[in-house]
């Protein structure tokens, strides 16, 4: 596959992972944790396409020391859980993917206090907290970006496509070994 191939096909995945969450979204209108939960999934299944054989994605899943959920994580591709938990050793652990579905203005401040946590929970487990999210407003892809800077990926905003933050998480995952 030539490196054309591998773009448009990137671009592909974008489009229509796009338009299948926009799809739930407009099905289950004001169904918030269906929806939250359905995009996690949708991101799931056109990111296993684009991960190294080394690595499995795990849904809903905890790393020992820390008693938050979190949405997508990054584990060695025979690892497992401990016992019978969906919990996983932090030495297995990649990376952590938080996904939102949606941002507006009206949700700018709820996100300002839980950077906060991101950065705690990055520096406690030793790796990095990537935040993908799919439909934005300008305002609040503004600030999100500056505040996490380069961890944060911003799929679409108002409706334009950003091709170049989805081509950045696949780099930036596909980095992790």
């Amino acid at each position: 596959m030539t490196r054309a191939d591998r773009i448009g096909r990137r671009s592909d995945d974008l489009l229509h992972m796009l338009d299948d969450v926009r799809s739930i979204q407009r099905k289950y209108r004001g169904w918030n944790k269906l929806i939250g939960d359905t995009t996690t999934r949708i991101v799931a299944h056109y990111l296993r396409k684009h991960l190294s054989r080394r690595i499995r994605l795990v849904k809903a899943g905890y790393v020992e020391g820390c008693k938050n959920e979190f949405d997508l994580l990054l584990v060695g591709r025979n690892t497992k859980p401990m016992g019978l938990t969906n919990v996983y050793r932090k030495t297995d652990v990649r990376a952590i993917i938080e996904v939102k579905t949606s941002g507006s203005r009206d949700k700018l401040y709820k996100f300002s206090s839980k950077q906060a946590t991101f950065r705690q929970i990055g520096e406690f487990l030793g790796k990095p907290v990537l935040y993908l999210s799919l439909l934005h407003t300008p305002k609040y892809a503004e600030e999100v970006v500056r505040i996490l800077g380069k961890d944060a990926f911003i799929l679409q905003i108002r409706r334009k496509m950003n091709e170049r933050d989805w081509r950045r998480f696949l780099r930036r995952i596909g980095s992790m070994r």
